[in-house]
C-alpha cells in the first residue's frame, strides 16, 4: 500500500497542497484528475519521494519513503515524467537499460538486466527501435520506449505524469492497456489524466484535486457526476453511456 499521510508542500511562497490524505492500493489503477494549477503532478511528485513534503508523510507499507534507501526506492517505485522530451544522444535500447541502473552492482549488464530489458521492450513493441536514435523517434513510439524504460526497472509501482500528453488516440490506448495490464500483474499505477472519459473508463479509483486539495475521491460512478465535476472544473458536463456502458464525459460548448 502506497499511502500519502496528512502532507503539505510549499513551493515558491505558495502551499500547493493543503493536508492530503490518500491510499493506493497494489493491483488497482488510481487516476489523479483536476484543473490546471490543482496540484496533481505535485502530489505525485511527493509520492515518489521527488520532493519533500513540508509536514505529514508517504509510506510504502509501513515505511516513510523519506527513509528508504534510494536503490531500493527506486526498485519499488518507477516514475514516468511528465514530458517525453529525451535531451542527450543516445539508442532506445541504451534508455531502456538505464531503467536497471538501482540493480548494477559494476560495470555492464547481468543477464538478469538483459531479460529485463528484452521483456520490456517486447511488452511495448519497441524492440525494433533498439538502436535508433531517441531523438529520430516520433512521439508516439518515444512514448513506449520510455514506458519500457520504466517496465524495465521491474517496479511495484509506476507513477506516471499526463502519460498521453501530446499522443495520437492509437498510442494513448496502446499506454493505457499497458498500464492497465501491470495491475492485472499486481502491480500499482498512479497516473494523472486529463481525458476525464479515459479516467472513467480504465481506473478503479478516482482522487479529483482542486487547489491542493481533495474535492472529491472514489470510483467513477461516485465521483464522474456532473455537478461535481462542475463544481471542480467550473464548466458544465454532459454525462453519458457507450454501449458497453462506459461513461462518455464531454463539456458544453
Amino acid at each position: 500500500m502506497l499511502i500519502a499521510q496528512n502532507i503539505s508542500l510549499t513551493l515558491l511562497s505558495r502551499q500547493v497542497l493543503h493536508n492530503i490524505s490518500a491510499n493506493f492500493a497494489p493491483g488497482k489503477m488510481s487516476i489523479i484528475l483536476g484543473p490546471n494549477g490543482a496540484g496533481k503532478s505535485s502530489l505525485l511528485s511527493c509520492l515518489a519521494a521527488l520532493r519533500r513534503v513540508d509536514s505529514g508523510s508517504v509510506m510504502l507499507d509501513d515505511t516513510p519513503l523519506a527513509d528508504m534507501n534510494a536503490n531500493i526506492r527506486a526498485r519499488k517505485i518507477g516514475f514516468l515524467p511528465q514530458e517525453g522530451e529525451v535531451n542527450w544522444d543516445i539508442d532506445a535500447g541504451a534508455l531502456v537499460a538505464l531503467g536497471r541502473y538501482p540493480y548494477q552492482r559494476g560495470w555492464g549488464l547481468s543477464k538478469d538486466d538483459e531479460i529485463a530489458i528484452n521483456n520490456a521492450m517486447a511488452a511495448t513493441k519497441t524492440e525494433i527501435f533498439m538502436h535508433r536514435n531517441v531523438a529520430r523517434l516520433s512521439g508516439g513510439e518515444r512514448a513506449r520506449v520510455l514506458m519500457a524504460r520504466i517496465l524495465a526497472g521491474t517496479p511495484d509501482w509506476i507513477l506516471a505524469d499526463e502519460p498521453l500528453a501530446n499522443l495520437d488516440p492509437h498510442y494513448q490506448i496502446e499506454i493505457l492497456r499497458q498500464l492497465k495490464k501491470q495491475t492485472l500483474n499486481g502491480k500499482g499505477v498512479v497516473a494523472i489524466l486529463h481525458d476525464l472519459t479515459a479516467a472513467a473508463a480504465i481506473a478503479d479509483h478516482i482522487i479529483l484535486l482542486k487547489n491542493g486539495e481533495i474535492a472529491a475521491s472514489g470510483t467513477a460512478a461516485q465521483v464522474m457526476q456532473a455537478q461535481i465535476l462542475e463544481d471542480i472544473f467550473e464548466t458544465k458536463f454532459d454525462i453519458g453511456q457507450n454501449e458497453n456502458g462506459k461513461l462518455l464525459i464531454s463539456c458544453q460548448y
